[in-house]
């Protein structure tokens, strides 16, 4: 299952750098400089997720090949005020963002040198904000004049109206879009703050003001240096890695938080597919039926189910052996219409 992240901001706040410290692939790696519009076309990367479970999994069994689930992430060009009028390539950079199922919204919250010394992360966010809205405006306005939609008028004149009064999409809640993935002020949004190196212990009074008025709006909100973050990838020896964390007084890894927090607002979570050969988290979609679950493997396995063989992760852990679990009963038999529970280890039964 393969969805997107996309990474937006205004023009050289560190969207690459960010992206660069998420994907650690000199293949994915974008270009970073300070002068506007550094990045035209979008870059992509996959980001592997860290589980835990998957590893304990694989150690057990001692498989061969450990395979991570992963979210892929796209570094997009910086949008500028008058984008949606196509303002600084602004129609090709807000296409770009269609093209994604969620957006991390990287806002600069520091002082540089150079171009665009000054910073006001608040009137960066309604730039933003605003951009997006009167793309999704335009985008209904071209809809109503359409002969045939996918939405009827009405549907359209409401979401016209919500959109005129400056209110984005999301705020309706769980509404049923057609062309959902055009609509970008429906999309889920992780607001991620870039702080100087210098305010990593204390923020300085423009973070502390944004941070609070985006939580106030039950926003996800992450607070890291993207430079500092893309040092710390750089560093392969962990040891050498945690002393550098430790210099600094971070204390978590705001990369894995942020990675994990892309993973809850795409709805996602891991079932297990546990052997010798290999070890594999698979992504899903949260309420998915053990038939699509399979479909994920491969369609062959899909169009000839039978059924499922389920395991759960604790009592995988604890009994060790499917020898074990077989004779304590802990193999459960569903079908077609069983719903994937996160964590589960499910071995597919098919005809070949």
């Amino acid at each position: 299952m393969s969805l997107k992240c996309g990474i937006i901001g205004l023009p050289n706040i560190g969207k690459s750098t960010l992206f660069n410290a998420l994907t650690q692939s000199s293949k994915a790696k974008a270009e970073m400089a300070n002068y506007p519009f550094c990045t035209i076309e979008p870059n992509f990367g996959k980001v592997n997720l860290y589980d835990e479970k998957l590893f304990n999994l694989a150690n057990l069994v001692d498989a061969e090949k450990i395979s991570t689930a992963s979210i892929e992430f796209v570094d997009i060009a910086g949008l500028v005020e008058g984008a949606s009028k196509g303002e600084g390539l602004g129609n090709k950079f807000l296409s770009n963002i269609k093209s994604v199922d969620a957006i991390i919204h990287l806002v600069k919250c520091f002082s540089n040198e150079g171009y665009n010394t000054s910073f006001d992360p608040l009137k960066e966010i309604d730039i933003i904000e605003t951009e997006l809205l009167l793309s999704d405006l335009n985008f209904v306005e071209q809809l109503l004049q359409k002969k045939k939609s996918d939405l009827n008028k009405e549907e359209l004149k409401k979401l016209h109206e919500h959109l005129a009064e400056g209110k984005e999409l999301r705020e309706l809640g769980n509404i049923n879009l057609a062309n959902k993935k055009e609509f970008l002020t429906n999309k889920k949004i992780i607001y991620v703050l870039n702080i100087s190196e210098k305010n990593l212990e204390s923020l300085n009074k423009q973070t502390i003001e944004t941070y609070n008025y985006l939580k106030n709006k039950n926003h996800p909100v992450i607070k890291l240096s993207a430079r500092i973050e893309y040092e710390l990838s750089e560093i392969k020896d962990i040891k050498e890695r945690e002393e550098f964390m430790k210099e600094l007084g971070i204390k978590s890894n705001a990369l894995e938080n942020l990675v994990k927090s892309a993973y809850k607002i795409l709805d996602l979570s891991s079932f297990y597919t546990v052997g010798k050969k290999e070890t594999k988290a698979w992504n899903y979609k949260n309420g998915i039926n053990a038939q699509k679950a399979a479909a994920l493997i491969h369609s062959d396995i899909e169009k000839n189910f039978i059924k499922v063989e389920v395991i759960t992760y604790q009592d995988y852990m604890k009994y060790k052996s499917e020898t074990s679990l077989k004779e304590k009963g802990k193999i459960r038999i569903e079908g077609k219409d069983y719903i994937i529970k996160p964590g589960d280890i499910l071995h597919f039964r098919f005809n070949k």
